[in-house]
């Protein structure tokens, strides 16, 4: 490999893919950690941008339409598994790598029922390179693998009430039910305004 008149990385060999063709989202909060992805990445011949927190990564995703998303879990407000499944709206087949600090079964699980691949940090270079390997080629996530469609976790509730919601309940108690429970998720900043 050498370095092309871009400054990215091509190919000396005929039919071996340029890997700066694959561009590469990395969030994280921890400029530590993004530097580490970042710079493992680049190394690696993989085009890399960065964002350290959720909008910017949102934005991100619209502008530079990544191959690839990688996302720490823990993004401040939001977190790295409403981005993966923002990704996956816009973008149905994008492989996603979930990262965390910690080892969370229910993390692990939610990451995999949005089709992506959970790995546990910190990651040697290689062990790294390697999630990578295995989020490109794990088949992308079909309909049929899941049992009903992934939505935002507010979108999941608001649909279980409306099914549970009996026409015995008079609708001025489930109106006010309806506005304490937005309230609710307003204050503990689980309910995403529309647009975001």
């Amino acid at each position: 490999m050498s370095a092309g008149t871009s400054g990215h990385v091509t190919s000396d060999v005929v039919g071996q893919p340029n890997l700066s063709d694959f561009p590469v989202l990395v969030v994280d909060a921890d400029p530590a950690d993004r530097l580490f992805v970042t710079t493992a990445l680049s190394a690696a011949g993989f085009g890399v941008r960065t964002a350290d927190n959720y909008h910017d990564a949102r934005s991100l995703l619209v502008v530079s339409r990544p191959l690839i998303l990688m996302t720490e879990v823990r993004l401040g407000a939001y977190n790295g598994l409403q981005l993966a499944l923002r990704a996956r709206a816009a973008t149905p087949k994008i492989p996603v790598l979930v990262m965390s600090g910690w080892p969370d079964p229910v993390l692990q699980r939610d990451a995999e029922s949005t089709g992506a691949t959970f790995a546990v940090k910190p990651l040697t270079r290689s062990e790294l390179l390697a999630a990578v390997v295995r989020t490109v080629v794990r088949p992308p996530l079909v309909a049929t693998d899941v049992e009903e469609p992934i939505r935002a976790p507010f979108e999941r509730r608001q649909g279980q009430r409306r099914a549970s919601a009996t026409r015995e309940v008079p609708i001025e108690r489930r109106v006010v039910e309806r506005r304490r429970d937005i309230v609710g998720q307003l204050l503990s900043g689980a309910m995403l305004p529309p647009g975001v």
